[in-house]
């Protein structure tokens, strides 16, 4: 269900982009607007992050049913509910926090979190009229995430070696 929403986003590549915005290059392309382009933000961080939070939760699953003594009702009734509410309330919040606090921006070839202008992020004499938190925010709203749920899996992939 959430790479759904972040295939969806992609699909659209830099049409949702607000019409006038330039690349890199200096090439002129959108055909959207700020709404179009939050919304498209929104699917892919939410599509994005949902999908490594499952990834996450499908392996902490596994180790619970096979590597634990866990009975069967405890895990169904009182974990695996959290297991599916982290990865849809955490990128849905954060992707309406985003979307609020104007950092889906383009981002080269698709809405996410970014400055806009583009010429913000590389040049102090201009002053960036969205997106003005967006490295700070990669990192707490998409980065350290990545990182904690690579360890979780790594370690729960170790743990299902060692006790199968």
């Amino acid at each position: 269900c959430t790479d759904i929403l972040s295939s969806t986003a992609v699909i659209f590549s830099v049409l949702p982009t607000p019409a006038g915005t330039f690349d890199v290059s200096g090439m002129r392309f959108g055909y959207g607007t700020t709404t179009t382009c939050d919304i498209q933000g929104f699917f892919f961080h939410a599509g994005q992050m949902g999908t490594t939070l499952y990834y996450g939760a499908l392996a902490t699953y596994y180790v619970l049913e096979v590597s634990t003594n866990t009975p069967k009702k405890v895990v169904k009734t009182q974990i695996e509910p959290f297991l599916h509410a982290i990865p849809i309330l955490y990128p849905v919040t954060t992707g309406i926090f985003l979307a609020v606090t104007q950092e889906f921006n383009n981002a080269f070839t698709i809405c996410w979190i970014a400055a806009y202008p583009f010429e913000c992020r590389y040049n102090p004499n201009v002053e960036c009229e969205r997106g003005k938190n967006f490295i700070l925010y990669r990192w707490i709203f998409v980065n350290i995430p990545i990182v904690i749920v690579f360890f979780v899996v790594v370690i729960c992939m170790i743990t299902l070696i060692c006790t199968v």
